[in-house]
């Protein structure tokens, strides 16, 4: 997962940020810094990878979207 979660990154040059369980951040800075490849597959306890938003993304915009049935 790790590989294709840092293709990503580079395409798009997005800030990823690994996550735990709960969807909660594993790096306290994960607002203002963008990591590294290397930083990133250091996080092994990573459950999850998320996209940071705005600026440090160059301006990336998400729209999250759940279905209701």
């Amino acid at each position: 997962m790790i590989n294709e979660i840092l293709r990503i990154r580079q395409e798009i040059n997005a800030a990823v940020i690994p996550v735990g369980d709960k969807k909660i951040p594993l790096n306290s800075k994960w607002q203002s810094v963008k990591l590294s490849s290397q930083e990133l597959t250091e996080y092994k306890n990573a459950s999850n990878y998320g996209l940071v938003c705005g600026p440090i993304s160059e301006g990336l915009e998400v729209i999250d979207v759940d279905l209701k049935v």
